[in-house]
């Protein structure tokens, strides 16, 4: 099994140096440059929000639940106006509260990325996800393997998890991204129901911030992950 204190202290002392990357394909030439000494909101910086670009996805924009077209998932583009609604949010990061800067946006509470905006995340302020961690042994040698899958925006490694509502459980959301990826109704059923006992015995090991390549100095990701060890082959 793995220990759950690994896993958080993995979180927790990783810097911040995916947020202010250009590793995702669409974020690329946007970003401002934040040396790891200027990251704290703390650390002055009199032209920042004068320099710092700003970027946020048409998909995101097309997308407001203020439209009358598109798939609704995203937030209006007026933060101000969501101020109540964002007080009441869902946040594992500041003790619960989201903070705030003095013109009323969300501020990333682990300092400046070189983005404002929202860049392909929909909410403002935190964006979640729930990722789980499924292990196994391999029957012949022993060895524990992890299940992984390969981003199509970056081509990284990654848990195979998805966007939440914030505090949605972590095995709801994965045994409907697994299951989806079976054509055949019979194997889906079958594969549903292994999924099901599997998911049963989870372990959470982490909530809160995730250095993600998506995230701005307004919006980025958290996620909720817990372990879940296959004991059947």
């Amino acid at each position: 099994m793995i220990r759950t204190a690994t896993v958080v202290r993995l979180f927790k002392t990783l810097p911040h140096v995916q947020a202010r990357s250009e590793n995702h394909p669409d974020y690329r030439g946007k970003r401002k440059k934040v040396e790891d000494d200027r990251v704290a909101w703390s650390v002055p910086w009199d032209d920042y929000d004068l320099a710092c670009p700003e970027f946020t996805a048409k998909a995101v924009l097309n997308n407001g639940r203020q439209l009358e077209t598109g798939a609704k998932w995203a937030d209006p583009p007026n933060v101000q106006e969501l101020r109540a609604e964002l007080d009441a949010r869902l946040t594992y990061e500041n003790g619960g509260k989201i903070l705030f800067g003095g013109d009323g946006v969300p501020l990333n509470p682990r300092g400046r990325t070189g983005l404002r905006g929202r860049g392909l995340l929909g909410q403002w302020g935190a964006n979640h996800a729930a990722d789980p961690i499924v292990t196994r042994r391999e029957p012949l040698t022993g060895t524990m393997q992890v299940l992984a899958i390969k981003r199509k925006d970056t081509g990284e490694w990654a848990l195979p998890g998805g966007m939440v509502k914030g505090g949605e459980s972590v095995s709801s959301n994965t045994v409907t991204q697994m299951i989806c990826n079976f054509k055949d109704v019979d194997k889906q059923k079958e594969f549903e129901a292994a999924v099901q006992t599997l998911f049963r015995t989870g372990v959470d090991v982490y909530e809160g911030y995730v250095d993600d390549p998506r995230n701005t100095d307004n919006a980025w990701m958290e996620s909720r992950v817990a372990h879940f060890h296959c004991l059947k082959n």
